[in-house]
């Protein structure tokens, strides 16, 4: 019989060097951050639509007397707090790469990378970025951007989040405060209508 060899050892995993583990590290960051970039966007996206639904559906069943007191300030303050969250949404959206604000002055004049600053000309472009050691630095500046824009926009959506949540406990208080006060208005028809009999 014949002994079966024992199976190799796994070779040691490779040590990349420093710039190159830098570099990997910037490059998940980046696409770590891209991806909360897209989920704050969808979250703020989603939130305005069903602001924006809530708002028409109120609106479409104001009551056509003169409501209580209350009732029209809880309309009033759903409107404002409805405009607030839609508002937060939009500045949830709105932030996007600026490299050059956000880096300051440190930051190269032009990135090979970042879409504002790619020339039209290919052979300008082309010309810009045969030099590996500014593609290495515009990949860390790069990183770096779009983790700040992230940290910023998911910061944005708690607020929104929490007025939204604000906007959806007012409209339940106010849809249940007009039920409450078309029932005790129904009653008291009821009760005037069977008493002129």
């Amino acid at each position: 019989m014949s002994a079966t060899p024992a199976p190799a050892a796994a070779p040691p995993p490779a040590v990349l060097p420093a710039d190159d583990r830098a570099l990997e590290a910037a490059d998940g960051l980046r696409s770590a951050a891209a991806s909360w970039i897209q989920s704050a966007d969808a979250k703020a996206t989603t939130i305005a639509s069903v602001a924006a639904v809530m708002l028409g559906l109120v609106s479409l069943s104001l009551p056509t007397e003169h409501p209580a007191i209350w009732l029209r300030v809880g309309y009033v303050g759903f409107f404002i707090s409805t405009v607030v969250t839609v508002l937060l949404c939009m500045s949830v959206i709105w932030p996007r790469t600026n490299r050059r604000g956000i880096l300051g002055p440190s930051s190269a004049a032009l990135s090979p990378s970042y879409f504002g600053d790619v020339p039209a000309d290919f052979m300008a472009f082309k010309l810009r970025v045969v030099v590996s050691a500014d593609i290495d630095r515009d990949r860390m500046e790069q990183a770096f951007v779009v983790a700040y824009i992230a940290r910023l926009k998911m910061r944005r959506i708690r607020w929104t989040i929490v007025a939204f949540g604000f906007n959806v406990a007012l409209l339940v208080g106010l849809a249940s405060f007009a039920a409450a006060t078309a029932g005790a208005a129904a009653r008291s028809s009821n009760t005037t209508t069977e008493e002129s009999r």
